[in-house]
């Protein structure tokens, strides 16, 4: 049931929850989509494409207290909230104000009366804008900021989690702080580091650097870093971290929007940078480049966190794969299964060592091999099953292991997505004959180029891979088989057990940020699904959407970078013309290679981000 006034026009298009109330004057624009619980006072106007979460209050006249700065005669004006913005739940937004548009008002915001907020503005969640003040287009306020009353915000300014700022030198005197009461302000481009305190009146100068926990009791210059208690002058910012030399999209007739990272290195290098260095020092100082101590030390590790006997690092993901393939005599007359909807280098080895690639469709749910499909595919050429566990979750090995088990048959897990995550708690790499990953930089577990390792329980194996990846030789300058130069370098492994420190955080925090993702965009696209027995380090955070190319156009536009993940199935690629499969052949594949698209994805994904894609994702769909 809700509660809306009979004087209210609703165009045919809202979709409304339930408990509502919208009063008398309200106007409501076309596709605005409104939670349960939600209070929508009297005039309030809310433009096209506005997004209403649960519990949120639009529009409310303040009762200001006797010791208040507010002091307003008459009713003020009636609240605007501008086109695409989206209000979250349990936000609050006062009467006499107005939203821009394309703007986000997280959870448990809010944002007082007379306050202007401008076009693709972010307020994180519990921020509080206090009444009177101005923020400029594109500025971002993150979670827990205090903004108080009479400040003004300019464009393109970040504030970072828990910075207070203050309005008032005389506290407790009623009367007197009337006449002084005066807000800071914070110029276009400035940054203000998390926990800042900004003292009543001073000024932020244009694209200055207010580094986290400062007092800032006095201006600042412009384009100069301070910190400290109280804040003092420290250096210059670097000329690349001005705004004119940022990377920026440009939408048209407008200003810059910064771009969300893709995936995250630089956080991350940031967090383990003193790690990172030592690992890489201790290398430079011994100077064992190849086949140095960090190789060993790190595949015994690796082995242990997988849970399986053996580890042997390689060169590439793409190398792991073929060693495998090597070790089990793979060549010229076999077949191996595999999937369609993959990165190329899974069936590109499988070519390479003379063998032929037979493909069988996906699971249309998890884009993984699908166990019911494989069986019809094998024949007396059949060796090898390389199932992949695509975009972050593994397939389903017992399936697979069983028939491969009743015909005789290895399996590899192409697992260079999904490193970290788990099947029926058991790790992906510990789940098959062997098992295959990538440390290609932006996978779940990377280093700084290229790497790789194979993972098995078996002795034989790991001991003919390990001949593989030095040329075949068992002994120096004794070679009883071809092979290849497959090694991992020194540097690589050092960089590699730098980031296994955190590695278990950064897991967790992926798989935090992959059900928020899901959480937030369920029901406006097809989100992952992940299996119950699962669990997925979401290598990619891939979505489903139609007429895709508008969608990446407008996310481009709004500083959302995506990508397709992946656009040509293997069959329908002119490397493999020669297998002769025609199109329709394997219509799941198909199908999702039209529309998914991957969005931006790391441990160091922020909640605005997150809130972010989800205000365009809602607005384009």
């Amino acid at each position: 049931m809700n509660f809306i006034h009979p004087a209210v026009s609703l165009c045919p298009d809202l979709q409304i929850g339930h408990f509502c109330v919208i009063e008398q004057g309200a106007t409501i624009g076309q596709g605005v989509t409104i939670g349960n619980k939600v209070t929508i006072f009297a005039g309030s106007v809310i433009g096209d494409n506005v997004h209403i979460a649960d519990g949120a209050v639009i529009g409310k006249q303040p009762k200001p207290s006797k010791t208040s700065t507010i002091k307003y005669d008459a009713a003020l004006a009636p609240l605007t909230v501008g086109n695409n913005t989206t209000i979250g739940a349990n936000a609050v937004l006062y009467a006499g104000s107005t939203i821009g548009e394309n703007a986000l008002i997280a959870d448990l915001a809010t944002v007082r009366e007379n306050c202007r907020v401008g076009n693709y503005v972010v307020v994180g969640r519990g921020v509080a804008v206090e009444n009177d003040t101005t923020i400029g287009d594109y500025t971002k306020i993150q979670t827990g900021a205090y903004i108080t009353a009479h400040m003004d915000i300019e464009d393109h300014v970040f504030i970072a989690p828990m910075v207070t700022t203050t309005n008032d030198n005389f506290m407790g005197r009623t009367e007197e702080r009337f006449k002084h009461i005066k807000g800071a302000t914070i110029k276009r481009g400035a940054r203000v580091g998390g926990g800042s305190i900004l003292l009543p009146g001073v000024t932020v100068a244009e694209e200055s650097f207010i580094a986290a926990g400062a007092l800032v009791a006095k201006d600042t210059v412009e384009r100069q870093v301070v910190m400290g208690l109280p804040a003092r002058k420290l250096r210059a910012v670097p000329e690349p971290e001005l705004l004119k030399n940022q990377a920026a999209k440009k939408t048209s007739g407008q200003d810059t929007v910064s771009e969300i990272p893709f995936i995250d290195l630089a956080a991350q290098q940031k967090r383990i940078k003193p790690a990172l260095f030592k690992r890489i020092d201790t290398v430079l100082d011994h100077g064992q480049y190849i086949m140095g101590p960090e190789i060993f030390e790190l595949e015994d590790r690796l082995a242990a966190y997988v849970g399986v006997k053996h580890c042997i690092s390689v060169a590439s993901g793409t190398d792991a794969l073929l060693i495998a393939l090597m070790a089990l005599n793979i060549g010229l007359g076999n077949e191996v299964i595999t999937t369609p909807f993959s990165f190329v280098a899974t069936a590109e080895v499988i070519a390479l060592l003379g063998a032929k690639p037979v493909f069988v469709d996906i699971d249309p749910r998890t884009y993984n091999l699908d166990p019911k499909l494989i069986e019809p595919a094998i024949t007396a050429y059949t060796k090898a099953i390389m199932p992949v566990s695509l975009y972050g979750q593994c397939a389903d090995y017992d399936a697979i292991n069983a028939i491969a088990a009743k015909h005789g048959l290895a399996v590899i897990e192409d697992g260079a997505q999904s490193f970290g995550a788990t099947y029926k708690g058991r790790r992906s790499c510990g789940l098959s004959t062997i098992g295959c990953t990538s440390f290609f930089p932006s996978k779940p577990l990377g280093c700084y180029g290229d790497g790789g390792a194979c993972f098995t329980n078996d002795y034989a194996l790991a001991d003919k891979m390990k001949q593989i990846r030095v040329h075949g030789q068992d002994r120096r300058y004794h070679h009883p088989m071809v092979g290849l130069n497959g090694r991992l370098d020194t540097l690589q492994a050092a960089i590699l057990l730098a980031k296994l420190e955190i590695f278990n955080e950064e897991v967790e925090a992926r798989i935090r940020i992959g059900r928020r993702y899901t959480e937030l965009l369920g029901g406006t696209v097809v989100t992952p699904y992940i299996e119950t027995y699962n669990t997925s380090v979401y290598a990619q955070y891939t979505i489903e959407v139609d007429n895709r190319d508008e969608v990446q156009k407008r996310l481009k536009a709004a500083g959302i970078p995506t990508t397709v993940h992946y656009p040509i199935p293997l069959h329908l690629q002119p490397v493999f013309d020669y297998l002769d499969i025609p199109e329709g052949s394997f219509s799941r594949a198909e199908k999702a290679a039209k529309k998914v698209l991957s969005l931006p994805m790391s441990a160091w994904v922020t909640e605005e981000n997150i809130n972010w894609v989800k205000l365009h994702l809602k607005n384009i769909l």
